[in-house]
């Protein structure tokens, strides 16, 4: 077979769409997911989520209870977020989705955030968790301070040193702003390590 030259269109293309991957998002966050992808450079592996608060089904925030975080997510009058878990991931080392030994991370809004509470955050918990409660308590991991994301081109980012691996990752809420968002978007980046194979 000849050679087939790739473009700089298509390499364009090719680099900003990533490679999809097996999702393990939560029933309650779901629908305001955009994407979940990964690139690959060298030994870094960099997952990209998008969130779309007033997308989808939509996400709400409660107001925070002395000052413990609530998790985000699908809210309705019937009261199903009770039972809805809303993690974004989950953060794992295996052949469906590998995101390497995350160390560091990043999220930045690219639309304001409004309808719903400003000051948010990204934890990563030991258990499941549902929507409008309280993040799971005893195992919680602060990956980036909450912020007030109201504003276009707020960005935080984090670095950790500990293995997140298997935690479960939650966009959380830990003001006393509440209701449905109409507004909002955000872009989540974690950057993990692969774990290559051993020398001989």
């Amino acid at each position: 077979m000849g050679n087939r030259r790739l473009g700089r269109k298509r390499l364009y293309a090719v680099e900003k769409l990533g490679q999809s991957v097996t999702r393990s998002d939560g029933p309650a966050v779901s629908s305001s997911i955009g994407n979940i992808t990964q690139f690959r450079d060298g030994s870094m592996i960099t997952t990209e989520i998008t969130v779309d608060l007033a997308g989808g089904s939509g996400m709400s925030s409660e107001a925070a209870t002395a000052g413990k975080p609530q998790v985000i997510g699908f809210s309705s009058s019937a009261g199903s977020h009770t039972t809805q878990n809303a993690q974004l991931c989950q953060i794992t080392r295996t052949d469906a989705i590998d995101f390497g030994v995350v160390a560091a991370g990043e999220m930045v809004a690219v639309e304001a955030v409004a309808g719903g509470g400003e000051h948010i955050g990204l934890i990563a918990g030991t258990a499941l968790s549902a929507s409008q409660k309280v993040a799971n308590s005893g195992g919680d991991v602060t990956l980036i301070s909450t912020a007030d994301h109201s504003t276009v081109g707020r960005y935080d980012s984090f670095t950790k040193d500990q293995d997140l691996n298997g935690k479960y990752l939650y966009l959380v809420h830990t003001g006393s702003g509440a209701g449905a968002y109409s507004g909002g978007k955000v872009v989540i980046r974690l950057f993990g390590y692969d774990v290559f194979a051993d020398v001989e």
